[in-house]
């Protein structure tokens, strides 16, 4: 069937050029240039104690969950993986922090799902307030027991990304995604 087959790529390409590179990448480069700013690891200090009562992590999670609540899941993602590399958190934090990488933005969840496949905008508002609800329930609940204040977890501290590296790292996270839109469009032609 290679009609059907190039109609459905086609389409995918479509998708990714006109819906998921425009939505996701802004809060992917966002979330990669946050995450490796100065700004957030002194912001991180003032967020220290917030951030262990609630959710048992250090303050330097506090941007890396706001994006991923607010970005979606790719970009807390990126945000969760460069505090990884950097050392901030260690692999224990950085599984409990996926809970926060589970969820659509706003951006896709009330405009393309609510207001695009239901129909209704509410929808959309109702949905995105759910997933956000589990996604903070989750953390507070994984939190419990890691609210005392660890051991310095640094161990290799590695210097801010140049701009250029976290752009090329937010378009290669973007590729596999892609791919797997332009993988599965085939069967929707």
């Amino acid at each position: 069937y290679p009609n059907a087959m190039a109609t459905g790529i086609s389409r995918g390409l479509s998708i990714c050029s006109t819906v998921i590179i425009p939505t996701l990448y802004p809060f992917m480069l966002l979330a990669g240039l946050l995450a490796s700013a100065p700004l957030c690891s002194r912001t991180g200090s003032v967020m220290d104690s917030i951030m262990r009562r609630l959710f048992g992590l250090p303050g330097c999670c506090w941007t890396a969950i706001l994006l991923s609540l607010v970005g979606g899941y790719p970009a807390g993602a990126i945000a969760i993986a460069q505090l990884r590399q950097r050392g901030d958190i260690g692999d224990e934090e950085r599984r409990r922090m996926t809970v926060f990488c589970m969820n659509g933005g706003p951006g896709f969840i009330v405009s393309t799902v609510g207001a695009g496949l239901l129909g209704s905008v509410q929808a959309g508002l109702m949905l995105y307030g759910a997933q956000v609800a589990v996604s903070v329930g989750l953390g507070i609940a994984l939190g419990r027991g890691h609210r005392r204040k660890p051991q310095n977890i640094h161990t290799v501290p590695t210097a801010r990304k140049p701009v250029a590296q976290v752009i090329a790292d937010t378009c290669t996270a973007l590729l596999p995604i892609c791919g797997f839109v332009v993988l599965g469009a085939p069967g929707l032609a």
